[in-house]
């Protein structure tokens, strides 16, 4: 490995979600941050949720499952709660999506 190589920065990812809903910000806290409620809506329509657990804490973990709907494939998820300010601010930061159902990826 070169001198160059070793002192080139990680590529960073970040993404922000900023959202306006005409709800009571408690509310709107807590279905982000109760798993029975979040996984009522989280992930998209032909892949809901399966499975969602949270440790609401800075350092805690969050991991979840998705299914399709279509071929029944699954997707883990999961994280590290970063921030948490109720019921202001709530920042994670999210692991390589697992696909379930298919051989394990030798990396």
């Amino acid at each position: 490995m070169t001198a160059a190589a070793a002192t080139k920065p990680a590529a960073t990812h970040e993404l922000t979600i900023t959202r306006v809903l005409h709800a009571p910000r408690d509310l709107v806290f807590k279905v982000w941050t109760d798993a029975r409620d979040a996984k009522k809506w989280w992930g998209p329509r032909d892949y809901p949720a399966t499975h969602l657990e949270m440790d609401v804490r800075p350092g805690g973990h969050w991991r979840g499952r998705l299914r399709s709907t279509e071929n029944g494939k699954e997707l883990g998820l999961g994280g590290v709660f970063r921030e948490v300010v109720a019921p202001e601010r709530l920042v994670t930061e999210s692991s390589r999506p697992l696909l379930f159902n298919q051989p394990e990826r030798k990396e």
